[in-house]
């Protein structure tokens, strides 16, 4: 009795976590798969002395996410 128990709980948790085959929705377009990717904005400033040595390096980065959506026409 106990090991039909114990089978009857493997096989519930066996069947009840496959789902891996499933597909997800993926972007149909160009621009639905570039609206859920941030606009970037790098920036690097270096800085050398006379004889061609970096003595300075400042480097910024922004992201910009936007909520508006653009549909073609």
């Amino acid at each position: 009795m106990r090991t039909v128990k114990l089978l009857n709980i493997t096989l519930m948790l066996l069947f009840s976590s496959c789902n891996a085959q499933t597909k997800k929705d993926e972007p149909k377009n160009q621009n639905e798969l570039n609206s859920n990717l941030p606009k970037k904005n790098i920036s690097v400033n270096k800085e050398f002395e006379k004889n061609g040595n970096l003595i300075k390096y400042d480097s910024t980065y922004s992201y910009y996410y936007s909520n508006i959506k653009i549909t073609p026409t």
